[in-house]
């Protein structure tokens, strides 16, 4: 053998060792899967002290997953950070209890935490950033989620079939899905005082969970706020829900409740689909782009007590009946409340309609509902029917108005005892021959109508009855046949209306302030 050939040979076997030295070295440095063992024992790591096999904390930055099979136990990041790469679970732990995440900075995971068949755990104070789901929680109840700051996940907490969980104090922002899904019968968790903001889809969506209490959350510049779908039974109080394209949406959600919120600067401010038996009440819905309210084929829901001020719309119903609006605020909107397509057997009554641009009660095609005791006042038109008949229209106060009430292609409506007062036009009827009923028969009369002494100067009381013994005229075939006497002179009508107004509007704040309080 040539000496040239063995040192050709030797620099082979050289490269070679080089090579599989590198190799090892490599294997070295690069992490698996961590373990905190049942027994307690720390496996993969010595970046972790251990303290009476009770409390881990980290002592540096930790590549890769740690997988928990010990209870009762907590695992302090100590402001270092738990990093992935991209795939796999930050921390997870299947059947085992009581276990806290607190401190750690968690990132770059497909799960950042992932608890499944867990309970009584506790995750707080924790930074989870840039995974694919920051918490996902299976099966797993009674856990508690606290003061995490949870941003650009795609999605930062997920539950399906988890229930009794309290998610509370949580920032999280700008996911690309959305902040908070619960789905798959997660109920009776508690979602309260989180900051949620600038996620894609929703801010907080409940799917097929009911039973959920949403209370005390600020939630911002989402496309949905709230987005409750075939979610019955869920309580959403006191959220201060702005900047979103839906502040509140259900679909296909019955029988939830949304009371003392603040809701305001959205597209929408609340929106139900085919959504039936809600409560929406006490709220401030305020400068929404399109309505305040908007149901579209839903049925049987209560809106009462809210204020609703400067909305493109108030409350705008389509194709939705039986539905109740009631003692609410309703001023300086576009136009107040709007019934079309439809939207028959709805009562609307005891409720403030003022300084609407438009109308304050509009009914398109809406047949057999019921509009009495409002206070409808300067708005262009009072109350606008149109191709809308067999409605009820009694005890409102239509005053100061352009037109007190409008009437195009509508018949057999039942429009007594109110009081028609200083409308600059008291009827406008756009279809002359279209017959309406103006009384309630003798004794019980008609409405009152300001300009009745001096259209008919000559005309007196029927026996002391309250009667004019004159009709009103409007034309031929419309006419007040039993027009009611004023109880006070006419010239104090006005003041005594507006008096009452004015205190009416002022007790509605005072008591909506003492709440806020």
């Amino acid at each position: 053998m040539s000496s040239k050939f063995v040192l050709v040979l030797g620099l082979v076997f050289v490269l070679l060792g080089v090579v599989g030295v590198a190799i090892n070295v490599e294997r070295v440095e690069a992490s698996g899967t961590i373990y905190i063992r049942a027994n307690g024992l720390v496996e993969g790591t010595n970046k972790i002290t251990n303290v009476g096999n009770i409390t881990y904390t980290f002592t540096d930055n930790i590549t890769d997953s740690i997988v928990v099979e010990r209870s009762n136990i907590i695992v302090d990041g100590n402001g270092y950070t738990l990093q992935g790469t991209g795939s796999g679970d930050g921390f997870y732990w299947n059947g085992v209890n009581n276990v806290t995440i607190q401190d750690t900075n968690i990132e770059d995971f497909w799960y950042g935490i992932y608890l499944e068949s867990s309970s009584n755990s506790n995750v707080s104070g924790n930074t989870i950033a840039h995974n694919d789901y920051g918490i996902w929680l299976f099966r797993s109840s009674g856990n508690s989620m606290r003061g995490n700051n949870i941003t650009n996940n795609a999605l930062g907490i997920r539950h399906q079939y988890s229930s009794n969980n309290s998610i509370s104090g949580n920032n999280i922002a700008n996911s690309q899905q959305g902040g908070i899904y619960l789905f798959s019968s997660s109920n009776y968790n508690n979602i309260n005082g989180n900051t949620i903001t600038t996620n894609n889809q929703y801010g907080i969506r409940l799917d097929q969970s009911p039973d959920n209490s949403i209370n005390g959350n600020n939630i911002t510049n989402n496309q949905n706020g709230i987005w409750l779908h075939y979610s019955p039974d869920n309580s959403i109080n006191g959220n201060n829900i702005t900047n979103n394209q839906n502040g509140i949406r259900f679909s296909f959600s019955s029988n939830n409740s949304i009371n003392g919120d603040n809701i305001t600067n959205n597209e929408i401010g609340i929106k139900l689909e085919s959504s039936s038996n809600n409560s929406i009440s006490e709220s401030n819905i305020t400068n929404s782009g399109v309505d305040g309210i908007w149901l579209d084929y839903s049925s049987s829901n209560d809106i009462s007590g809210n204020n609703m001020m400067n909305n493109q719309g108030g409350i705008l119903l389509s194709f939705s009946s039986l539905n109740s609006i009631s003692g609410n605020n309703i001023t300086n909107n576009q136009y107040g409340i709007h019934l079309d397509y439809s939207s028959d057997n709805n009562d609307i009554s005891g409720n403030n309609i003022k300084n609407n641009g438009a109308h304050g009660i509009w009914l398109g095609f809406s047949s057999n509902n019921g509009i009495s005791g409002n206070n409808i006042t300067n708005n262009q038109y009072g109350i606008y029917l149109d191709s809308s008949s067999a409605n009820g229209i009694s005890r409102n106060n239509i005053t100061s108005n352009q037109y007190g009430i409008r009437l195009d292609y509508s018949s057999h409506n039942n429009v007594h005892h109110n009081n028609f007062i200083y409308n600059t036009q008291q009827v406008y009827l756009y279809t002359p021959n279209y017959a309406n009923v103006w009384d309630d028969g003798y004794p019980s009369g008609g409405n009152y109508w300001s300009d009745y002494e001096e259209k008919y100067p000559n005309a007196t009381e029927i026996n002391d009855s309250g009667i004019w013994d004159t009709p009103y005229v409007i034309d031929e075939n419309n006419q007040d046949n039993y027009p009611i006497v004023p109880e006070f002179p006419s010239f104090l009508i006005l003041p005594l209306f507006m008096i009452a107004t004015l205190l009416a509007v002022i007790v509605y704040k005072r008591k909506h302030t003492v709440r806020q309080i």
